[in-house]
């Protein structure tokens, strides 16, 4: 009978802190190119943000999903999940927007809103079922 190789065992704090570090700086640096972009295409800046938001809550689904059934994944969370999604999407430019959008258009601003928590959630519930399959 075959053995069974151990799973790898998760990231040391140091190393965490590592992956973190990296997959923020991806994460950070892709809103950032997604809000010039949009910029420069005369669009804006918050439906940028609202695309970040709601593509690192699949991200974030997927990875926590997939990290429940394999633990080599789970070596890489902290780079995908903390890091990655985490810089990727943004809450403090998600309340600005709202806010601005608010005082301009109020009933877009509700849009963002809805759109943001129900897209968002239901894109993380997405992700978390693709993961765990």
């Amino acid at each position: 009978m075959p053995t069974r190789r151990p799973d790898p065992a998760p990231p040391a704090p140091s190393a965490a802190r590592l992956q973190v570090a990296l997959g923020g700086a991806l994460g950070a640096s892709l809103r950032v190119a997604a809000i010039l972009a949009v910029g420069a295409a005369g669009g804006p800046r918050a439906w940028a943000v609202l695309s970040a938001n709601l593509a690192g809550a699949l991200l974030l689904g997927v990875v926590v999903g997939r990290a429940t059934r394999s633990a080599r994944l789970a070596r890489f969370s902290p780079l995908l999940g903390a890091g990655l999604a985490g810089a990727l999407t943004s809450f403090s430019s998600l309340v600005v927007d709202l806010a601005q959008l608010g005082i301009a258009q109020p009933a877009v601003a509700v849009t963002y809103a809805v759109v943001s928590l129900l897209g968002g959630t239901l894109l993380a519930y997405v992700g978390l079922r693709r993961g765990r399959r």
